[in-house]
Order: C-alpha cells, then sequence, then structure tokens
C-alpha cells in the first residue's frame, strides 16, 4: 500500500505592526536664578524602560509615556518591575522657556521622541535627590522609567540644590515601528467559510499626519481607539480594497469600499498586544469584488492619512454580494516590547 501524502499550504502569520520603546539619553543640568547652567551631566542609561511601561501602552500613546519627569530621594537598585520611585519629592510637566517637545522622523519607522521639563527651585530645594523617573500622568507611580543619579563613571550621586536653582531633566527615547513603511511583509487573514487569503502586510505614512503615520496608526492600535471622527488621530477604521493593487503602489493611492470603526478586546494585563473583535460586513455593505483589507487612522481619505493593509497574492480575490456577510475573525493587530 502507497503511504498518503498530506500537503498544507503554508500559510503567512496574520497582519501584525510590531512596536519597540528604547531610552536614548538623559542629560541633567542645575541653572541659577539667572537661568545659566551651573553644573550639568550626561546621564549614563541602563535598560530604563520598566515592565510597567508596557502595560501603560495600553491606556497611553507610545510617544506620550514620558510628559512627566518624576525625581526623589530613594536608594535602591534600578528594576524592572518598579512601578514607582522609592520617595517621590516632585514631579513637573513644565517645558522651560525656549524649549519645547518634539517626535522627530529619523528613518523609516524610527522616531526619537525628546522631552524637557524643569523643576523650580520652590519644588526640590533643599531635598539630596538621588533618583529620578518618567510617566505620562503627575502623581506617585505610573513610571514607564527609573534610574539613580550617576556620574560619568555610573556610580550613584545625590543632587543638593540651592534655594534659588532649578532642575532641568532632557531625556529621549526611541520607538521603532516594523515593519518599516512601504516594506512588504507575508502576511495572511482568515475569513469564515471562505479559508485564509495569503498577501503582503505594508504600512504607509501618510500626508496630512506629519509623515509620522505609521507611529499613529501604531498608538491609535495599542490604545483601541476605533471610533473615527474624521481626524487623523481620532481611530482606526477598516476597509476593503476594491481593486487589484499587485499591479499598483497601494501607500500611494487606495482604492477601497465604504469603512466603519474597528473594535477591540478589552487588553488582557502583561500581553502586550491589542487584539480586534470580529468584523462584520453585513448584507448590504462591501458589495464588490475584494482584493485585500486594509486599515485606517481616519473614516475619510484613506489615500492621504496613515493607512495598513494586505494586499492578497496575485490574482487572489473572492466577491461579496448582497447575499451573504463577511466575517473578518479576530487578530492581534500591534504587539510591542
Amino acid at each position: 500500500m502507497l503511504p498518503r501524502i498530506i500537503i498544507r499550504e503554508l500559510n503567512a502569520p496574520r497582519p501584525q505592526i510590531g512596536v519597540s520603546l528604547q531610552p536614548q539619553e538623559m542629560h541633567w543640568q542645575i541653572l541659577g536664578p539667572d537661568g545659566r547652567v551651573i553644573r550639568e551631566s550626561e546621564q549614563p542609561l541602563h535598560n530604563l524602560v520598566l515592565n510597567n511601561a508596557k502595560e501603560l501602552a495600553a491606556t497611553y500613546r507610545f510617544s506620550t509615556l514620558n510628559m512627566y519627569a518624576k525625581v526623589g530621594t530613594g536608594s535602591s537598585i534600578p528594576s524592572a518591575t518598579q512601578t514607582a520611585l522609592d520617595n517621590q519629592v516632585a514631579d513637573t510637566n513644565s517645558i522651560p522657556s525656549g524649549e519645547s517637545d518634539s517626535v522627530t522622523y529619523v528613518s523609516p519607522g524610527v522616531y526619537d521622541v525628546r522631552r524637557v521639563r524643569e523643576f523650580t527651585a520652590a519644588q526640590v530645594r533643599g531635598n539630596n535627590l538621588t533618583e529620578w523617573g518618567w510617566g505620562p500622568v503627575s502623581g506617585i507611580g505610573n513610571l514607564m522609567s527609573r534610574e539613580l543619579f550617576r556620574d560619568a563613571n555610573s556610580t550613584p550621586i545625590t543632587l543638593t540644590l540651592g534655594t534659588d536653582q532649578n532642575l532641568r531633566l532632557i531625556y529621549k527615547t526611541r520607538i521603532t515601528i516594523s515593519p518599516a513603511p512601504n516594506t512588504a511583509t507575508p502576511a495572511s487573514i482568515t475569513i469564515a467559510n471562505l479559508g485564509t487569503y495569503n498577501g503582503n502586510f505594508w504600512t504607509k505614512r501618510g500626508n496630512e499626519d506629519a509623515g509620522n503615520g505609521d507611529l499613529y496608526l501604531a498608538e491609535l492600535a495599542a490604545i483601541g481607539a476605533g471610533s473615527p471622527l474624521n481626524t487623523d488621530t481620532a481611530g482606526l477604521c477598516i476597509a476593503g480594497l476594491s481593486a487589484n493593487l499587485n499591479t499598483a503602489e497601494p501607500y500611494i493611492h487606495v482604492y477601497r469600499v465604504n469603512d466603519f470603526g474597528l473594535s477591540y478586546a478589552p487588553y488582557t494585563a502583561a500581553s502586550k498586544k491589542r487584539t480586534t473583535q470580529t468584523v462584520t460586513a453585513d448584507i448590504s455593505q462591501w458589495n464588490t469584488t475584494l482584493w485585500g483589507l486594509m486599515i485606517g487612522a481616519n473614516i475619510t481619505g484613506f489615500d492621504n492619512v496613515s493607512h495598513a493593509g494586505v494586499v492578497f497574492n496575485f490574482g487572489a480575490s473572492f466577491v461579496k454580494d448582497s447575499l451573504h456577510k463577511l466575517i473578518i475573525n479576530p487578530w492581534d493587530i500591534v504587539t510591542w516590547t
């Protein structure tokens, strides 16, 4: 008897945006009453992104995890499991005159977020400051990073400010998005009763969102924003592709059917991912030949704003008609580390 051989198609993974958050630099300055720098140092950096930051990302955008600078007098060895300073003295989101926050495009999929915050003498004078951290909101806890003040040799030091001296902290983090914009990555989508469709997943930065579209897209997905209000940053929506884009640049022009808002499952603690709910196109929706699916950061004008999508492999498509609903199963739309 001849052996039975079964050949199954190897399907690509689900379409997914990946996000990595890394510290880049921290600089501190002590300023006199005339605003001149009296003392300053570049802070040696270690692995400062706390586990808590990965949880905060499900509520706050990646680029706003460091809106508040925090200082204290604790001295415990920094640990990834910490969520607060040992002994917080003050926090601030005050941007000093002449400075500004920035989100800077570095290269495709890579952005640097820079924050400058200044504590007044009234906040920090008379304290022996030994620790610092950053978080998205004011108050004790909710840290995305924590470290000790150190010298150039990484030895912990104490900053003791005079009664008329301010403390300024400058902090930079780097956010990396994958896949990089306009880079095709194999992916597949499972459609109820039709099976799995393989294709290429790609992202587009957009023209109406300062060119940071892939970052906005990842942030909106992570926080579960799914009710578009005709603005670039209101929420995500989903649509079907109504033209075969394997013969064109999908990130230049998009042919699509009407879109509607995405919804998401509640965030699961420690999962570091956001999962969509089932998407259903009713009998009156998307009735045409579909060549792929896409998500976008705006309910109108997908051609100009940031979006991502899966274009089915060449020649693959299916027809949606008024006799059937189209059901797209849940998938992990974004993960982060």
